[in-house]
């Protein structure tokens, strides 16, 4: 992800930007072809952000991918 200069480094800002743009890419791609992309990972350091835990993370993760 590549952030503005005046942008928060923070996982409060970075992480709904980053499931929105994720979900958008999934539909497009599943639209194209259909089943193409079934499952998503990422990797802890990817979604490390500078005062935000894990845990902290894994709560944006939750509430920004809906019920």
């Amino acid at each position: 992800m590549v952030l503005k200069d005046n942008d928060p480094n923070t996982g409060a800002f970075c992480i709904p930007i980053l499931v929105r743009t994720m979900l958008a890419a999934i539909d497009e791609a599943n639209a194209q072809h259909p089943g193409m992309i079934r499952t998503i990972g990422f990797f802890e350091f990817e979604l490390t952000f500078p005062e935000t835990s894990l845990m902290e993370v894994a709560g944006l993760l939750a509430s920004s991918l809906g019920p």
